[in-house]
Parts: C-alpha cells; sequence; structure tokens
C-alpha cells in the first residue's frame, strides 16, 4: 500500500541531495528505459513495477 506523505518526505529529501551534491537526477534516464521495456515486453515491465512498488519501495 503507497504512503503519500512517505513519497512526499522521500521526494524532498532527494532532490535536497541533489542540490547538495550538484549531481544529476538519474530519474530521467531510468523513466526512459522503463518506456523501452513496456513496449518491448509488457509483462517483464509490469513485474519491475510491481516488485519496486511492493518489494524494494513499499512507501
Amino acid at each position: 500500500m503507497s504512503n503519500p506523505q512517505l513519497r512526499e518526505q522521500a521526494d524532498q529529501r532527494f532532490q535536497q541531495a541533489l542540490e547538495k551534491t550538484g549531481a544529476r537526477d538519474p530519474r530521467e534516464f531510468y523513466r526512459k528505459r522503463l518506456r523501452n521495456l513496456k513496449a518491448q515486453n509488457p509483462e517483464a515491465f509490469r513485474r519491475a513495477v510491481e516488485y519496486h512498488t511492493r518489494g524494494w519501495c513499499p512507501a
């Protein structure tokens, strides 16, 4: 189950870390890869999204 408050807090912390370090935001790279996966293998995309939202990052 998703918790919007935790997700917002994580996004804020991530943004602060990017600003503090000057690092580039890597999310667009991964979004592009996921779009390609979705187009090439929708079932693998579904499993990857499910793993991310339920297992790896359950916020």
